[in-house]
């Protein structure tokens, strides 16, 4: 794009935001003969759109920019009708870039009647469209439909069951994501819509980790970390059933090795982020007998791969230190001893991995007492 021709659009848009009658009547004049008539003016909208012009230019330049493709269709029509995927989310991210300039000075009001009547169409492609121009556009401006979160929920619900596409399902928990990230401590109502959600958002991550669908299962886990991370508690009560699920997905030999993996390290971040949680319910003991299955696995020749048995004992090591001895060392030690009287080398071999790896946070505990070290001698 010739940045001439850029910055001679950007002047004449300058023009028109003035309270100069005749200068807006003749910069009208020159946009419309010498600009609005090129198809490279949507480009150059689009470039105006993202500098750091003022904002009263930026405005100006999305309402020009919206107007230029409706000329002949409307915009929305475009992002349904197009059959490229790529070519869709292209142009969804236009929209979200207008968006971000119009819907907060309320300069399209059709925007969000469109998402959710899209969002709800009974075609299934249009369903994908709608939840992805949501994402899009609550990524760039969600502060701006904080009011509009408790019918997004009930949306989301609907959306988090859509019975035709992952696709759906797996935009909508991005969705939340980036939601969650802006509802306050406060929001009692919205805390408590978002954390009714979990059970459907874990059943995603579920559904992507049992058919190999890896690309979804990494946004879904990145989403997870984001959610575990945040002070506001909108994961609530469902800690508990949230580390076994993720236990249950990385002990399923089934599943694909790095989907087992990640889900792996999601427990560990549980533990991490929620360690409170995973302390005032108690919750070492099935962790570890889940995870002690996992440390008989084999391991791979190169020190750098990761693999389940590995990120296991992570998860031991991780237990070992964070969590009060008391809670860990015994389940552990029951554990070890069952697994070092087995016939089978590889549990015997997982024991002393385990073992190894929990001495740094137990070896206080692990230690005798005085008296009964003098009655060894």
């Amino acid at each position: 794009m010739d940045p001439a021709y850029v910055q001679g659009l950007h002047d004449l848009l300058l023009q028109v935001t003035s309270s100069d009658t005749l200068q807006v009547k003749g910069a009208t004049a020159k946009l419309n003969l010498e600009y609005y008539k090129n198809p490279s003016c949507i480009v150059a909208l689009a470039t105006i759109m993202a500098s750091p012009a003022g904002q009263a230019v930026r405005q100006l330049a999305a309402v020009e920019m919206r107007k230029r493709v409706a000329q002949n269709k409307k915009l929305p029509e475009i992002v349904l009708s197009d059959p490229d995927n790529l070519v869709r989310h292209s142009v969804a991210r236009v929209m979200a870039a207008i968006a971000n300039i119009e819907f907060p000075v309320g300069t399209w009001p059709q925007l969000l009647p469109f998402l959710h009547q899209t969002c709800v169409s009974p075609q299934v492609v249009h369903r994908e469209v709608g939840v992805f121009i949501l994402y899009t556009v609550l990524d760039n401006i969600v502060e701006g439909f904080k009011d509009h979160l408790q019918s997004f929920f009930k949306l989301f619900t609907q959306l988090l069951a859509d019975p035709e596409s992952i696709e759906v399902r797996i935009t909508t928990v991005r969705a939340m994501g980036v939601i969650a990230a802006y509802i306050d401590s406060d929001d009692k109502e919205d805390v408590k819509s978002f954390q009714a959600s979990l059970p459907a958002i874990m059943q995603v991550i579920g559904q992507c980790v049992q058919t190999g669908n890896e690309s979804g299962a990494r946004q879904l886990f990145d989403v997870l970390e984001t959610l575990l991370i945040l002070e506001v508690p909108v994961l609530g009560k469902h800690i508990p059933e949230l580390a076994d699920f993720l236990l249950q997905l990385g002990a399923n030999r089934a599943y694909e090795t790095e989907l087992r993996v990640l889900s792996l390290n999601a427990l560990n971040w549980t533990i991490v982020y929620k360690k409170s949680k995973i302390q005032s319910n108690n919750l070492s003991g099935a962790i570890l007998q889940g995870l002690m299955p996992i440390t008989t696995e084999a391991e791979p020749e190169d020190i750098d791969d990761d693999a389940p048995s590995r990120s296991a004992l992570r998860i031991i090591d991780g237990l070992a230190t964070g969590l009060p001895p008391g809670q860990v060392f015994p389940p552990l030690r029951d554990l070890i001893t069952q697994y070092f009287s087995s016939p089978d080398p590889n549990m015997r071999r997982g024991a002393m991995l385990a073992l190894g790896i929990c001495v740094e946070g137990c070896s206080e505990y692990m230690t005798p007492p005085p008296q009964r070290r003098v009655a060894c001698y």
